[in-house]
């Protein structure tokens, strides 16, 4: 999410929670040291997207744009 003008792998996994039950967690490839960690998989995916949003909006990345880089 670091670089959305960029395909990254993400990695999920599911993780001990202990007594709350499971975690669910997100890893971008481009930010190892900041993994995310939701109650619920979507969560975890929803909070990815938001990152990637605010990234996208500080870079005036649009979706115009981003069509255009896969070509």
């Amino acid at each position: 999410f670091k670089t959305p003008q960029q395909k990254v792998l993400y990695t999920s996994e599911i993780i001990d929670g202990g007594s709350d039950g499971p975690r669910f967690m997100v890893t971008a490839e481009d930010a190892p040291e900041e993994p995310l960690v939701a109650a619920t998989p979507s969560a975890a995916w929803q909070y990815v997207l938001g990152l990637i949003r605010e990234e996208r909006m500080k870079n005036g990345i649009t979706k115009s744009s981003i069509s255009k880089i896969g070509r």
